[in-house]
């Protein structure tokens, strides 16, 4: 499980959601096409995602973060 706590809605950019994604693939030894193929999207919007800070819409983060075996959690902040 990976938590990020931030403060201000804008401090999580695109860029730092991209390596994160590159993170997890890279500790679950995933090559992209492996991911791309199980979450159904291009090799190119994951390329851009992870090396060239493409805000990806929620759900495209979604079939990826759920191609690494993670889920996407909104929760309160108190």
């Amino acid at each position: 499980m990976i938590e990020i706590i931030e403060t201000t809605a804008d401090a999580i950019t695109p860029a730092t959601v991209g390596r994160i994604i590159k993170k997890l693939r890279n500790e679950k030894l995933m090559y992209p096409k492996e991911v791309t193929i199980t979450a159904g999207v291009s090799d190119s919007i994951l390329y851009y995602i992870e090396n060239k800070g493409s805000s990806p819409n929620l759900d495209t983060l979604t079939k990826i973060l759920d191609a690494l075996g993670y889920e996407l959690t909104v929760r309160s902040k108190t």
